[in-house]
């Protein structure tokens, strides 16, 4: 499961479905990996190409997400394709992250909020996230295509490098 390196959609096809699906499909092929993993954005428009990437048998890295919502939206589109898989008949490991942008809370209320509040949304955003994540897998849903094979979605923490050097993050 670990070992795997993300290549990028052009964050200029982010709101286009239609032709992030198509670069998704063309970077798989093109690299030809079974380590990679295609990021597509989880905007709206995303969402779609998400679910048919995954039903197509592609890995993804969902990125831009930043709240449990946009999390479970995202995990909900590869619920979809797997499930799609499952229907047709294909197997239904094909690996997923969901990358949650931590320290972009913080940075948005930096100066704003009140000191001894800083380095604390991003946390609570993601403690949220984490929340939600766990949850998910105790439903029936996630039980029927887990006993067809499937793995899970697993989550990713992103944050800016230089926090990560200077105040770890902990999560409890």
């Amino acid at each position: 499961m670990d070992g795997r390196v993300s290549l990028e959609v052009s964050p200029l096809l982010a709101y286009d479905t239609a032709r992030t699906l198509a670069a998704a499909k063309e970077l798989h092929a093109r690299a030809g990996r079974p380590n990679l993993l295609i990021k597509i954005p989880g905007t709206k428009e995303g969402l779609p190409a998400i679910e048919e990437a995954i039903f197509s048998g592609i890995p993804v890295n969902v990125t831009l997400l930043f709240s449990s919502e946009q999390y479970l939206t995202a995990a909900e589109a590869f619920l979809r394709g797997i499930e799609r898989r499952i229907e047709a008949g294909f197997r239904p490991n094909v690996g997923s992250v969901a990358s949650v942008f931590v320290s972009r809370w913080d940075a948005a209320v930096k100066g704003k909020a009140p000191r001894e509040l800083n380095h604390k949304l991003g946390i609570a955003i993601a403690t949220r996230t984490y929340k939600a994540a766990r949850d998910l897998p105790s439903s029936p849903r996630w039980h029927r295509i887990y006993n067809a094979g499937a793995y899970p979605q697993r989550l990713l923490w992103g944050a800016q490098g230089r926090r990560i050097q200077r105040r770890p993050m902990f999560f409890t």
